[in-house]
């Protein structure tokens, strides 16, 4: 028993002892870390050239963070058709999509006969026989062999 509760404890130990060694080269790293070296640099440049290297990580990474944020962020415009949607589809669209939302119909999607009827009813004067085109016809025909006598009606009809 004693060795079984042994293994595990030197498995941390282990463990323990290569997560220091691999931290420890990773802080002199990013210690060390210089994108700008130039050869035959000395200790004060060297030591400018880090805080640059420094400053340029730090930029891009809150520039990273700032294009994810945005693009995240962003609305985006879809543009679709529906052809010939239910008034369902619609209803439903126009609660999403209220502000943007257009219907460019060029043509209706049923005819008007399906829900209204026209039949006119017209006044009785506008049935009446004086109205007729047989009756205009008849007051305007001027007769230049027979005339008309002063007191026939057709000849002041026409400017009635």
């Amino acid at each position: 028993m004693i060795v079984q509760n042994s293994i595990p404890s030197l498995f941390q130990l282990l463990v323990s002892i290569r997560f220091r060694q691999i931290k420890t080269k990773l802080t002199k790293i990013l210690i060390e870390l210089n994108i700008f070296k130039h050869h035959g640099s000395h200790e004060h440049q060297v030591h400018y050239q880090r805080i640059a290297t420094r400053l340029y990580i730090l930029i891009f990474v809150i520039s990273l963070i700032i294009l994810t944020f945005y693009s995240l962020l962003i609305k985006e415009i879809h543009h679709g058709t529906v052809l010939n949607p239910t008034e369902y589809e619609y209803n439903r669209l126009e609660q999403i999509y209220s502000d943007s939302l257009s219907c460019p119909c060029t043509s209706i999607s049923m005819n008007y006969s399906t829900f209204i009827k026209i039949e006119p009813q017209y006044h009785q004067v506008c049935l009446s026989d004086l109205v007729s085109t047989g009756w205009i016809n008849y007051n305007e025909h001027q007769d230049p062999v027979a005339g008309h006598a002063g007191d026939d009606y057709r000849s002041t009809a026409s400017s009635y």
